[in-house]
């Protein structure tokens, strides 16, 4: 069962999700592009060694596809840091905190934590005819001090993830406590690209909240 009662590490048990995104499958397209170009490439190299195996010495041949056989594995390779460098890229809202993954290559994965009361101004920015049309775009959080800014890169509903975060953020602004924030606009939260209105679909969708601070659960 899909939950996110341990997100990511630190994460404490009676501290709810409201935002868990990756970005859009669309944004992933030029790298699959490339990808699909190379393993053809690759396919065709490897099929044109054998083809002219009888026209080149043994030698030559064995040279031949020992180079396109590293080509073709070099492809593979790249499809598959390129693809788990795009997936494990994952963003978290909680009622206290924004979390920001970032998977670099294969063994460097980055956690930035930022506290919502360092939050200053959070803008979106959607450029482009696919992000338009298909809603995704960049959310980009302006920071107190001299901390970086976090960006969201090419997320979808970056409208309704820019107005849940400007929301918690001007909760803890007004004084109210950790148990007591939750967005307060029509959107409840944006879990895995999914646009949640109702407490309700949002525990369904494995975000734990308190059970002091909603008894809905005891209606699942």
């Amino acid at each position: 069962m899909f939950t996110l009662r341990h997100a990511f590490p630190g994460h404490n048990d009676n501290e709810p999700v409201f935002i868990f995104v990756r970005s859009h499958p669309l944004a992933f397209l030029p790298f699959a592009l490339i990808c699909i170009v190379m393993d053809i490439v690759a396919g065709i190299i490897v099929a044109g060694s054998l083809a002219i195996r009888t026209d080149i010495g043994g030698t030559a041949f064995n040279i031949a596809l020992a180079a396109s056989g590293i080509f073709a594995l070099f492809a593979i390779v790249f499809s598959l840091i390129a693809f788990i460098d795009f997936y494990f890229d994952i963003q978290i809202v909680t009622d206290r905190r924004i979390i920001d993954i970032n998977q670099n290559r294969l063994f460097d994965r980055q956690l930035s934590e930022l506290n919502l009361e360092d939050v200053e101004d959070v803008s979106i920015q959607i450029s482009g005819t696919l992000p338009t049309l298909f809603n995704y775009g960049d959310v980009i959080i302006q920071t107190a001090g001299e901390r970086m800014n976090f960006h969201f890169h090419q997320v979808p509903h970056p409208r309704e993830i820019a107005s849940i975060i400007s929301d918690l953020a001007e909760q803890v602004k007004r004084g109210t406590s950790a148990i007591g924030r939750e967005p307060k606009g029509p959107v409840k939260g944006i879990i895995s690209g999914k646009v949640v209105d109702n407490m309700t679909d949002l525990i369904r969708l494995g975000v734990h909240l308190p059970e002091h601070r909603h008894s809905v659960q005891e209606k699942l």
